[in-house]
């Protein structure tokens, strides 16, 4: 709310404009922070379980086919809704499309879960597959969503996967390894396990600024999304939050029905019901960037990624409960 209100008042004290350059400095050196201090404090073992083990392979597989299958089926199922009983334009309809095609955050996941107490290494291990995953699935859907869409000059281009690897690669995989690396130190790894709540107040701290830059972005009176109506705004605001708390209280209920541990489907609820700013926002901005409704479509995702922060941050404290009761 700090976060949402400075924005709102001094919108260029932390937007891409602001002498701070906060979004060069969040992008390369925040967001693989997060990964460095997250790898530093994961045994190794975990890591593994998560990534080599049968049942696990099942459960990865399952949250990746809903969370880059079934949301966005489910959206264009209700556009019909979005349309007729919202009344909301085409180009915001295609913005929740977009949006619903997005893989898993790649950090507030994974920060959210660590803090609720859930499994951390599954949250990783597919916050990473679905982000590699999301460079050649979510792509597919955009062009399948525009050719449904009766918007003119939606300036599309071409997305190039290799500099999208090559990105992920940089921000998420290098300092995982690098932290497994450091963490092989006895001393290192003492410091770490022992320093780790302060760890994650580094990581809610970063979270809390791109929200900060995110907002403030938005806020930024030349641009397109700060032109929203109150009335489009509330309704996406409305819109959004639902299907989030679909999705989350939707995982909740049915995982455990499938005999998963409470702390693996706390992590699941995390992973599929977040949608990433980090790889969204680019995404959208390089593959739309010369049509007129930009704004509106990256409005959803604007609009959602503070929620998704705000919603799990205000539900972390009973889901550790909930955990620790099991």
């Amino acid at each position: 709310l700090t976060s949402l209100t400075v924005a709102y008042i001094c919108p260029t004290f932390f937007n891409n404009a602001s002498p701070l350059n906060p979004s060069v400095v969040l992008s390369y050196f925040g967001v693989p922070l997060i990964f460095l201090l997250s790898s530093l404090t994961l045994p190794s073992s975990a890591l593994s379980k998560s990534l080599l083990n049968p049942s696990a392979l099942k459960l990865n597989a399952l949250i990746q086919t809903t969370s880059l299958l079934l949301i966005p089926l489910f959206t264009l199922f209700l556009t019909p809704v979005f349309k007729n009983v919202f009344n909301l334009p085409q180009p915001v309809i295609l913005g929740l499309q977009l949006l619903s095609s997005l893989p898993t955050t790649v950090n507030m996941c994974i920060a959210l879960t660590s803090a609720a107490g859930g499994d951390t290494p599954l949250s990783i291990t597919n916050a990473v597959i679905g982000n590699l995953l999301g460079v050649l699935i979510t792509p597919l859907w955009f062009s399948y969503f525009s050719s449904l869409s009766n918007i003119n000059n939606l300036g599309m281009a071409n997305v190039s996967v290799l500099k999208t690897l090559k990105s992920l690669s940089k921000k998420v995989l290098l300092p995982m390894f690098v932290g497994q690396m450091l963490r092989q130190n006895l001393p290192i790894k003492s410091l770490a396990d022992r320093r780790s709540k302060e760890g994650k107040r580094i990581q809610e701290c970063i979270l809390l600024s791109i929200v900060l830059n995110s907002f403030s972005n938005a806020f930024t009176p030349s641009s397109t999304a700060a032109n929203l109506s109150l009335n489009l705004i509330a309704k996406l605001m409305f819109i959004t939050s639902t299907l989030h708390l679909l999705y989350f209280s939707l995982t909740m209920y049915l995982f455990p029905k499938l005999n998963y541990s409470r702390s693996s489907t706390v992590a699941s609820s995390f992973v599929i019901s977040h949608k990433t700013l980090a790889f969204g926002l680019p995404l959208i901005k390089t593959v739309f960037g010369s049509s007129s409704d930009l704004g509106y479509f990256i409005a959803p995702i604007m609009i959602v990624h503070p929620l998704q922060l705000f919603l799990g941050g205000f539900l972390k404290g009973r889901l550790k409960k909930w955990i620790d009761e099991e």
